[in-house]
């Protein structure tokens, strides 16, 4: 997923509803790919480009969470934390 317009567009009016809403439609994704075709889930702890966002608390431990739901290893590029994807969750 792309979020051409991360200043002005919102999941949801709270950070916890917004959070679930993105994993769902995460986890949608995944089954609708079939997770044994998916490589990895690649994901930026804080994302840098166009300002510096962070994600809402849960999120990422969420992400984490279906990864190894369905065995699919997550990967982060860590540019902005310096921190492994495994060491934040």
């Amino acid at each position: 997923m792309v979020n051409p317009t991360p200043l002005t567009f919102k999941w949801a009016e709270d950070d916890s509803e917004g959070t679930a809403l993105s994993l769902a439609a995460l986890e949608e994704q995944i089954i609708g790919e079939g997770p044994e075709t998916i490589a990895a889930i690649m994901a930026e702890s804080v994302v840098g480009s166009g300002g510096v966002f962070v994600h809402p608390p849960g999120y990422m431990q969420g992400v984490r969470a279906l990864c190894d739901r369905y065995g699919t290893p997550p990967r982060n590029s860590a540019r902005n934390s310096g921190a492994q994807f495994g060491a934040i969750l």
